[in-house]
């Protein structure tokens, strides 16, 4: 396996030949009649955390967060350009200080049906009936309907250290073909190289309470094997359905415990290292992953189901996970204005207790989301997951200031049966006790969260 640092300079090498090709695209107008779309976004976010954390922990904390966007097509092309790169800089973890290659991708079509209107939606959104389209670079690729859990976004990796909720994802080498027919499509993929999962430094908050060493695979391969996907999608009247199958090295890791217990006389509370002694190995098995995505809508009601069967990494034999509920909305409720949400998600692993961390075995997801439909697209979503040990609340909010200035405002509350444990060994030594409190070590991590975003 290469050096962490060979990987990040052979990466920022990338980054730069990336800005200089883009820039050398952009200057050449006398070459080609071009069609360019930029949107570059600055976003800076203020931290919160009213209880007191591990040592080294800071209670508040400041980072800013740029981001490019950009699709470049010539006249007459029907092969758009796609970029999307992400940076961030931390003043506190400094895991979290880092850049990523959302999106480098080129697609092709054999006809010229492709439009670049919006930045926002990739080519494969708007097709007629029996077409073609290949897709080859750097993507993002997400499936799922539900809105409490993602089980089915398998293709890219979680990039943990954006944020706990497992929607922001890494960039994902990937090639994409795919057939359009006139009520559904076929994809096939293609996944040369694989991401590890990211997580926060011994100073970042939200994160588990011991040391998390290098990865494992179970491939030779290692990061070069190479995974595939197919996916069916099709849709009757109001009725959405897909069906995939994975195979390749799961994005999702199991842990192997690296440090080998100590004694209880050498293990002192009071030194601010022994809560960060254990050290967890990420470990990547290859596995195979059957997912089913259903979504039915009726009046203001959406019927969602994503379930996913999988094969089975480290000490776990082949399991099922289940996201399944509604959502209603009252457009105009009450003549308000206002579009008012009910949400109602049943979540399920059938591994008990013993399921992974961000897995719940049989609990429940309420929630409400309002969209005021004013001139600043003011929306909310307030939500719990509750289960047999804990309530985990949530409340995402954006607020537009300005047609280029949008304020995000996120806040979390946890409350577990369990106390917070007081260093990596105490926690591990409940888990062994009981797994249900595999959350404990967030119960004085609530937040409050707020960004303003600047579009250029």
């Amino acid at each position: 396996m290469l050096n962490r640092s060979i990987v990040s300079t052979l990466l920022l090498r990338v980054f730069l030949i990336i800005l200089c090709s883009v820039a050398c695209l952009t200057s050449e107008v006398s070459a080609y009649e071009q069609n360019t779309l930029w949107d570059p976004e600055l976003g800076v976010e203020l931290s919160y955390f009213p209880d007191t954390g591990y040592p080294e922990q800071k209670n508040s904390n400041i980072s800013l967060r740029w981001q490019l966007k950009a699709q470049h097509t010539f006249t007459e092309s029907t092969s758009p350009l796609r970029l999307d790169l992400f940076a961030r800089y931390d003043a506190v973890d400094k895991k979290r200080t880092h850049w990523d290659i959302r999106e480098l991708s080129w697609d092709y079509q054999p006809s010229n049906i492709w439009q670049p209107s919006n930045l926002w939606q990739p080519s494969n959104q708007s097709q007629s009936a029996d077409q073609w389209l290949l897709r080859a670079g750097v993507l993002q690729q997400f499936w799922g309907v539900t809105e409490s859990r993602h089980l089915l976004a398998v293709l890219n990796q979680t990039d943990l250290i954006e944020n706990i909720d497992g929607e922001d994802k890494l960039g994902q080498p990937m090639l994409n073909l795919a057939y359009f027919y006139t009520t559904g499509a076929i994809n096939g993929y293609m996944l040369p190289g694989f991401r590890e999962r990211t997580f926060p430094g011994r100073k970042g908050r939200l994160r588990m309470p011991v040391k998390i060493g290098d990865a494992r695979y179970q491939s030779g391969a290692g990061q070069k094997h190479i995974d595939w996907a197919l996916r069916w999608q099709h849709t009757i009247d109001q009725l959405d359905i897909a069906i995939f199958h994975f195979h390749g090295t799961s994005r999702d890791p199991w842990f192997a415990l690296e440090t080998p217990q100590p004694t209880l006389s050498s293990l002192s509370h009071n030194d601010k290292h022994a809560y960060y002694s254990p050290e967890l190995q990420p470990v990547y098995d290859i596995t195979d992953l059957t997912g089913l995505e259903v979504q039915y809508l009726w009046q203001n009601w959406a019927f969602k189901l994503e379930l996913l069967s999988d094969s089975g990494i480290g000490q776990w034999d082949r399991n099922t996970a289940v996201t399944t509920g509604f959502e209603y909305t009252a457009v105009n409720a009450f003549n308000t204005g206002i579009d008012m949400g009910l949400l109602v998600e049943w979540l399920f692993d059938d591994r008990g207790n013993d399921a992974p961390i961000d897995r719940v075995h049989d609990g429940w997801f309420l929630g409400t989301r309002w969209t005021m439909n004013n001139f600043a697209s003011t929306q909310a979503l307030l939500g719990v997951i509750i289960d047999e040990n804990s309530k985990n609340w949530s409340l995402e909010v954006e607020h537009r200031l300005a047609p280029n200035m949008l304020l995000t405002i996120e806040s979390r509350w946890f409350s577990h049966q369990q106390h917070m444990p007081q260093s990596g060994w105490d926690w591990l030594n409940t888990l062994n006790q009981d797994p249900s409190h595999k959350l404990s070590f967030l119960q004085q991590e609530d937040y409050f969260r707020a960004e303003i975003s600047w579009y250029f």
